[in-house]
């Protein structure tokens, strides 16, 4: 992707001293699913909510419709890490990928009581897996 796009580009921006301590909670979701879900927690009565807030489609075909974070992981030469280089250094930011390509997410915006538990465990399980990557990637720092 050419600069300043995808994640590459910007996390080219961040400062050194910002990459030295960094790690990324990836939340994978194909761009169909991430406009669905745009659509539906949209709240037009509501447009500065940050619960029910909805992206212009320019934003979400332009911006979020392609993605560089595949490609980022297949090529850095380090298991679940996004290699970054800026200022003459190379950084291995630790990667966790929250699986969310079947929607794992959308019920917390009901109320709590009426969560299922089903919901809630599969849930909890695709975030314990996505910080376990993260604190494996962190612990070759």
């Amino acid at each position: 992707m050419p600069h300043p796009f995808g994640y590459q580009g910007s996390l080219t921006q961040l400062s050194s001293s910002i990459l030295a301590k960094s790690s990324i909670l990836y939340i994978w979701v194909e761009p169909e699913e991430s406009r669905r879900k745009n659509a539906a927690r949209t709240d037009p009565n509501d447009p500065g909510s940050i619960l029910h807030h909805g992206v212009p489609l320019a934003v979400m075909y332009g911006d979020y419709g392609v993605c560089d974070m595949a490609h980022l992981l297949s090529t850095s030469g380090k298991d679940d890490s996004v290699k970054i280089e800026r200022d003459g250094q190379t950084y291995f930011l630790p990667l966790g990928r929250f699986d969310n390509r079947v929607d794992k997410t959308s019920f917390i915006r009901e109320e709590p009581a009426d969560w299922s538990e089903a919901d809630v465990n599969a849930l909890q399980a695709g975030m314990r897996e996505a910080f376990d990557q993260l604190e494996h990637g962190n612990e070759g720092r």
